[in-house]
C-alpha cells in the first residue's frame, strides 16, 4: 500500500520541515549515486538549504573542481547551440503566433474553396502551352462580348423593362455557357 498524496505547501512545524528536508535530500543524493553509477553519465548536484549561513551543500563532495568542470561544460554547449530561456511570455507569443498562421491558411483555403482562381492542370502546361491557353481564353471572351453586344442590338425595339430583364437573362447563360467552354477548353487543350 503506497503513500497518501501530500499537499504541495509549506510545511508548517519548522522541526518537521528540517526532517522532511534532510531525508528527502539523503534520497535525492542516493538516486544521483546511483544513476551516476548505473547508467555511467556525469551528474552534480547544488542544494541551497534553509539556512543561507551553511551555504550550498554540493555533490560530489570530495570533488568540487569536477563540479566546476561540469558546470563549465554545460555553459559552453548553451552558448554553442544558442538556447535561450523560454518564458511563459515566450510560450503564449509562440502559441499566438502558430493561432495566426493557422488562421491564415484556413482563410486562404476558404477563399480558395469559395472563389477558385486555378486549375491544378495549368501545373503541368509549359510556358508555351499556357499562352496557347490564354490566347484560347482570349477569343472567348472575345466571342461571349460579342453576343452580349448583338444580343443588346437586336433587342432595342423592345421596352426597356423587358430588354433588361432578358438581357440580364441571356447573360447568366452566356456566362455559364462561358464557363462550361473554359472548362473544356482546358481539357481539350490538355489532350
Amino acid at each position: 500500500m503506497g503513500r497518501a498524496k501530500l499537499k504541495m505547501e509549506l510545511i508548517s512545524n519548522e522541526r518537521s520541515r528540517t526532517l522532511t528536508f534532510k531525508k528527502r535530500k539523503e534520497g535525492l543524493l542516493r538516486k544521483l549515486r546511483e544513476f551516476t553509477t548505473l547508467c555511467d553519465v556525469n551528474a552534480c548536484m547544488i542544494i541551497y538549504g534553509p539556512n543561507p549561513e551553511n551555504g550550498p551543500e554540493i555533490w560530489p563532495k570530495n570533488n568540487p573542481d569536477e563540479v566546476r568542470r561540469m558546470i563549465e561544460v554545460y555553459s559552453a554547449r548553451n552558448k554553442e547551440s544558442g538556447s535561450k530561456s523560454f518564458g511563459l511570455p515566450d510560450f503564449f507569443n509562440d502559441r499566438k503566433r502558430k493561432l495566426e498562421e493557422e488562421l491564415v491558411k484556413l482563410r486562404r483555403k476558404n477563399l480558395e474553396a469559395k472563389y477558385p482562381t486555378w486549375f491544378e492542370f495549368l501545373n503541368d502546361l509549359s510556358e508555351a502551352q499556357l499562352r496557347d491557353f490564354a490566347v484560347g481564353l482570349k477569343n472567348k471572351a472575345e466571342s461571349v462580348k460579342s453576343s452580349v453586344e448583338f444580343l443588346k442590338s437586336s433587342r432595342s425595339n423592345n421596352s426597356g423593362l423587358e430588354f433588361d430583364h432578358q438581357l440580364m437573362m441571356d447573360a447568366a447563360r452566356l456566362n455559364q455557357f462561358y464557363n462550361l467552354n473554359q472548362a473544356a477548353a482546358a481539357a481539350d487543350f490538355i489532350c
